[in-house]
């Protein structure tokens, strides 16, 4: 029965049309950037700009000896993305219990099924439906630089070390990864890719446990765990002083503690309200 309805709810997911409107938002707001940041290398020598993997985003901000109209570019694709992120991966599917629990479809499952089956099928599909959101982004970015800009680092023909062309990466990786940087770097961007979408995929996954308890309406459901917890954390954080343990710092380098401390506990917060949901005595419609 679970397999029968994650297969519903992924279906589900598919055909509603906020799931490729954000894919779709997403999309562009990453080639428009991407583009802008093209746009302003005309008349610069090609031989001077850095390779595709060096401009993609998720590797500029660590690169801090690199051009004003590299960086102003990163800052902007970066805030644009940590902002937009968890309100358009809600939109994937977070929003599914609000809709059938309006439309009735809800009672007609649970009197076929368990409580724990439909729940945490749903929640799984909230958080594959955001992380394909996020990924996918990513990876269009990193395409078009490749098509538009050189593969490889002009210096790399002359012969340097690997060492010598990414030493500012290796300040914030772990030493375990730093053969996997530096000589496969457009892996190592799509395994980046990958943690990004799972960061976001669970925080979309806590929306729609909260949802659970709380659907007054659907703007406070696809808006509400964001606006607490998302900006509310980065205002707070910001205010201590303490920016390198703000939800953004944790998407800008998932390699850091605070990306595996937010990830876990995201993941243990759906799990805590997706188990309280499951034991409720009363009701669903309450």
């Amino acid at each position: 029965m679970w397999y029968k309805l994650f297969a519903f709810h992924l279906h589900t997911m598919l055909r509603k049309k906020s799931f490729f409107f954000a894919l779709v938002v997403i999309v562009i707001i990453t080639a428009a950037i991407s583009l802008s940041l093209i746009v302003g290398f005309r008349g610069i020598d090609r031989t001077v700009l850095s390779p595709a993997w060096v401009l993609w985003n998720g590797n500029i901000l660590i690169n801090y000896h690199l051009p004003g109209i590299i960086s102003d570019y990163a800052i902007r694709l970066n805030l644009l993305m940590s902002l937009i992120f968890p309100f358009l991966g809600a939109l994937t599917y977070a929003d599914s219990y609000y809709d059938q629990l309006r439309s009735g479809v809800i009672q007609e499952i649970l009197s076929r099924s368990t409580r724990s089956a439909y729940y945490t099928s749903a929640a799984l599909v909230v958080f594959l439906g955001a992380a394909v959101l996020t990924v996918v982004p990513y990876l269009f970015e990193q395409l078009l630089l490749l098509i538009l800009c050189a593969g490889s680092a002009p210096q790399n023909a002359a012969g340097t070390s690997a060492l010598q062309d990414n030493w500012a990466y290796f300040m914030d990786l772990p030493t375990a990864l730093w053969g996997l940087q530096a000589n496969h770097p457009y892996v190592f961007n799509v395994l980046e890719s990958l943690l990004n979408a799972l960061y976001i995929g669970a925080f979309s996954a806590l929306t729609y446990a909260i949802s659970l308890y709380v659907h007054i309406n659907r703007f406070l459901v696809l808006t509400l765990p964001t606006i607490l917890l998302w900006i509310g954390l980065e205002y707070l954080f910001s205010m201590l002083g303490l920016d390198s343990f703000t939800p953004r710092a944790a998407v800008i380098n998932v390699w850091s503690v605070q990306y595996l401390v937010y990830f876990l506990a995201l993941l243990l917060l759906v799990v805590l309200l997706l188990f309280g949901k499951c034991k409720k005595a009363r009701d669903v419609l309450a």
